[in-house]
């Protein structure tokens, strides 16, 4: 399916992740990746099944609670859209493959994914990153040098992840900055430090996630213990 109006070039961050739950501090990275200014539109890409996180929130939920957040922290005009490209599937989908197949979908649009300084620390080589082998469905094969060749990519500085050389990962990797001196703001809430809170109490995890996804939360019993 096409994203993108045709004729126009649209330059489309794309921001992936599991968002087990989406967070403030995903929605702040949100807006601040369109105050660039570099950016047309951010598409967000939740994971679907993954086989090494069995104990992750089921797709569908993660879904709704993205949808309730997106339309509850922005205003209706806000460039942003949520994609359910992994959702539906029984295997994840690699990286490599996603983007390809957003970028053979989408012809008029220029693609970008973003990703966080803490997964350009040592022992983390994009390079070696995998895609399924299409000849064999049992069989994985190594896709990362494509990965890091064939797209651009914006790096999300990520507290306590410092990056020494960026340019040692390749030309097209480089940070994310705002125009006019405007200092970017990086709240860090993640989805873990919640998931642990609310094993105590779900008191605790209130103002760091929309009231909406939260009220899905509590209503579903999202995050109930076992």
């Amino acid at each position: 399916m096409n994203y993108c109006k045709k004729n126009i070039n649209k330059k489309v961050a794309i921001f992936g992740g599991a968002f087990d739950p989406v967070t403030n501090g995903h929605l702040q990275s949100f807006a601040e990746i369109i105050n660039s200014m570099h950016y047309d539109e951010i598409w967000i890409v939740p994971s679907g099944r993954r086989l090494d996180k069995p104990r992750m929130t089921k797709p569908l939920d993660r879904l709704i609670m993205l949808h309730l957040a997106v339309n509850t922290y922005y205003t209706s005009d806000f460039p942003i859209k949520i994609l359910d490209i992994e959702i539906y599937r029984e295997k994840p989908l690699a990286t490599y493959d996603l983007l390809c197949y957003l970028r053979n979908e989408n012809k008029d649009c220029d693609f970008t994914f973003v990703i966080g300084s803490d997964w350009l620390q040592p022992g983390t080589d994009l390079r070696m990153w995998k895609s399924q082998d299409p000849n064999d469905e049992t069989k994985t094969i190594v896709t990362g040098d494509k990965l890091i060749n064939e797209f651009d990519f914006i790096v999300l500085y990520r507290p306590g992840y410092e990056i020494k050389d960026l340019k040692s990962f390749g030309p097209r990797f480089r940070m994310l900055k705002l125009p006019y001196n405007m200092e970017y703001i990086n709240t860090k809430v993640s989805s873990s430090e919640l998931r642990n809170r609310m094993e105590k109490n779900l008191i605790l995890i209130e103002g760091l996630l929309p009231r909406a996804v939260l009220d899905f939360i509590k209503r579903n019993n999202i995050y109930k213990k076992n």
